[in-house]
């Protein structure tokens, strides 16, 4: 249940894809389907909500109070609907630049807003850091650098009318701490104007007078999470946010400028995130920006580059991912170990990685499986291999383990039975042939450990010597060979026999094991 046969991989089974199962003895990947409420099949992914852990079956529902995209493929995915819907507002107020520590590559920052505006590292060696701490519940991705690293955005960045909200902090393993987004110096469109940090404090805005007292707010190497707006109709203190708190004293500003990091007055530095609207933004909608921007630094989330919709262009989705107009709000998982380019607007435009498979069985090859915390495919532990398709490292198995198969196909099993196919009191003929083993009598289960002679934790069928269970008439030909792997339960005195045909209803006195 759950593989098909491949006869380019004759002596292997394969797993079914994503989240589809097949029944016994499936010839073809065609034969698998789409487990209830996973899509249509190829594709079959884990519904929104729900994401996909073999451990505990293909789709597993996310804990109480979280949620996730649909094709989700960790736990991690999971988070508060506050954050998944975060772009609800940016559809409702499309932003003219949104910047993600997460789409830092070679020097650029990318606009995720797809109005191509992206920034630039002009000076000095910019990397990404991930950890904790400082105020972050959860390990978060920033861009950093030192006092001599400087990044350049375009002329205009900051309009003449603007609001802008940012994820940054000091950096404490330095000691340079003046400004980090500013437009003092910039080449091209200087002007005195800061967001964030100034002179060693944190909380401060200079737009370009200072719209907040010049004092230090909290900690002041903790991530500062803050929205401000130039827009003169947002009355103070409620002009300025941190966090969910109104600090302003003075409202209206001025632009335009050219942000910079590092042109003037330079700081050790670290950035998160930046949104830049050429509009002013209500104190309510920004105090839901920065309660979804607290809540990524607490989930360890990055919902910047997740699903950016902006009217008149394409919902812009980032690597791996791709848009779903029958979900609009939401970016969705390229299914199993494919991905895609950033701003893909279809699941066909999703590709299987490289020796994986043909699009869309996208399947984790021979020798490796599924795992979302580490990459969609990673290798078996050295000395073992698993069937393609694997979901988990328990898929990865001793190569005799693998091929056990092949002396089954030169040899078929009248019957075949493994403590894995038992279900409601029935032990499944593997073989095909319907020779199902019943219980009888007393209540048998299943019993998961390692130790008397095996390595391992292996999954065993256990009863008490009250527990009985029976084959068919004729369980055993008339000429046989039988192979098992049975032993005596240390937790119990009685020991017998086992494997027996004594006072069966075809009685004979005949045991095999003990």
């Amino acid at each position: 249940v759950g593989t098909y046969y491949d006869p380019s991989e004759p002596s292997r089974c394969h797993n079914c894809p994503g989240a589809s199962t097949s029944a016994a003895g499936a010839t073809s990947v065609a034969a698998c389907d789409c487990l209830p409420n996973h899509g249509s099949f190829p594709f079959c992914i884990c519904s929104s909500g729900t994401y996909l852990n073999a451990t505990s079956g293909p789709c597993v529902s996310c804990p109480g109070g979280l949620s996730s995209s649909s094709g989700s493929l960790s736990v991690a995915d999971c988070v508060v609907e506050m954050q998944m819907n975060s772009n609800a507002v940016l559809q409702e107020h499309p932003a003219s630049a949104i910047y993600s520590a997460a789409a830092f590559d070679a020097g650029t920052l990318q606009d995720l807003s797809g109005h191509g505006r992206d920034a630039t590292v002009t000076a000095g060696t910019v990397s990404l850091r991930t950890a904790s701490g400082h105020g972050a519940s959860a390990a978060v991705v920033a861009l950093a650098g030192s006092n001599s690293d400087e990044v350049l955005w375009p002329v205009g960045s900051i309009p003449a009318t603007f609001t802008v909200c940012s994820v940054t902090r000091y950096d404490d393993l330095g000691g340079s701490r003046l400004r980090i987004l500013n437009c003092q110096s910039s080449p091209s469109q200087p002007l005195n104007w800061l967001h964030g940090h100034y002179n060693g404090w944190r909380g401060l805005t200079y737009y370009p007078e200072f719209k907040t007292n010049q004092a230090n707010v909290g900690t002041a190497t903790d991530w500062l999470v803050m929205c401000g707006t130039s827009d003169a109709g947002v009355a103070v203190p409620g002009n300025i946010v941190l966090d969910q708190d109104e600090i302003g004293i003075a409202n209206g500003g001025a632009g335009p400028c050219q942000l910079a990091i590092n042109y003037d007055q330079p700081s050790d530095w670290l950035v998160h995130s930046v949104l830049i609207w050429d509009s002013g933004l209500s104190t309510a909608t920004m105090k839901q920006v920065t309660a979804a921007l607290r809540e990524a630094l607490d989930s360890g989330g990055d919902l910047l580059s997740s699903t950016v919709c902006t009217d008149g262009l394409a919902c812009v989705c980032g690597v791996g991912t791709y848009y779903d107009p029958s979900e609009p709000s939401r970016c969705h998982n390229c299914p199993g170990a494919s991905t895609s380019a950033a701003g893909a607007t279809s699941v066909a435009a999703c590709d299987c990685l490289p020796n994986h498979g043909s699009f869309p069985f996208c399947i984790c090859s021979s020798g490796t499986y599924l795992n979302a915390t580490s990459g969609p495919c990673v290798s078996c532990p050295g000395g073992l291999s698993s069937s393609s398709g694997s979901l988990s490292v328990a898929d990865c198995v001793v190569e005799m383990q693998m091929n056990s198969n092949a002396v089954l196909q030169e040899h078929p099993a009248s019957a075949i039975y493994s403590a894995a196919a038992f279900d409601a009191g029935t032990l499944q003929d593997l073989s095909g042939h319907g020779r199902d083993a019943t219980v009888t009598a007393g209540t048998v289960s299943l019993r998961t450990a390692s130790g008397h002679g095996a390595s391992a934790a292996v999954v065993a069928l256990a009863g008490s010597n009250s527990d009985e269970v029976l084959w068919p008439v004729g369980s055993i030909p008339a000429t046989f060979t039988v192979c098992s792997v049975t032993r005596y339960d240390d937790l119990g005195t009685r020991r017998d026999r086992i494997l027996t045909c004594a006072n069966s209803p075809q009685n004979l006195n005949w045991l095999h094991g003990h």
